[in-house]
């Protein structure tokens, strides 16, 4: 196992203010990255600054903190510039893409370390992760074999029919949907399994984990 600053050299960002720069879009703008914990950190597309340059593709970028949860972590992969708040990761050596990804995830599961408020700007160095040497054989297997080309195409080709909004109604979700209840499950209660357990959560379809209770609703059903 190696401390964090062994694998890779850390820096501080930019500090850029995104109210402050001139937008641009996705095809030909610089992706300035926060401390978003989603969409890869990119909060918006920006025009170069000038004089300044942007930090590489290839490296990682860590959220020290903020209302989007520290350490979020992501593998940028194409020029970039950074908010508040973000640590940059250059690593030492040549890494696969597979590996950075698994060494951004290494990197989120300390999260709960910096809860309430908590900054990691001075203990992100010393997170122990594990050597190259050290890694899943699945990581340069089944991650690197996984082939993404394609997969943020529509998933339907036929454009969105015109919507005219003046001749909507309201209406009750009971008069087109049969609503009930769900059922309690406790932790204690639960059973290790392949039935998916949807909980209040807002992420991950809204799935927090698998029982091995028997299903009580349908595939299909709006939770």
């Amino acid at each position: 196992m190696k401390k964090l600053s062994e694998l890779f050299d850390l820096r501080y960002g930019h500090s850029l203010e995104l109210n402050r720069m001139k937008l641009s879009d996705s095809q030909n703008g610089i992706a300035f990255v926060s401390r978003k914990n989603r969409n890869n950190g990119v909060s918006a597309y920006v025009e170069p600054v000038e004089g300044l340059a942007p930090a590489a593709p290839g490296e990682l970028t860590v959220a020290l903190g903020g209302q989007g949860g520290a350490l979020s972590t992501f593998l940028q992969e194409r020029p970039f510039y950074t908010g508040r708040d973000v640590e940059v990761l250059t690593s030492r050596e040549l890494l696969s893409k597979a590996a950075l990804l698994f060494y951004c995830a290494c990197i989120k599961e300390n999260r709960y370390r910096y809860g309430f408020g908590r900054q990691a700007n001075r203990t992100l160095k010393d997170i122990i992760v594990p050597g190259p040497n050290e890694l899943p054989v699945w990581v340069e297997g089944t991650l690197a074999a996984i082939d993404l080309a394609g997969c943020d195409a529509p998933s339907v080709s036929a454009p969105t029919p015109p919507l005219n909004q003046d001749t909507w109604k309201s209406f009750r979700l009971s008069a087109i949907f049969e609503i009930k209840k769900g059922k309690r499950l406790t932790k204690a209660n639960m059973a290790s399994g392949l039935t998916p357990f949807v909980s209040s959560s807002d992420a991950n379809n809204g799935v927090s984990g698998y029982v091995g209770q028997h299903p009580i609703h349908p595939g299909d059903t709006i939770a």
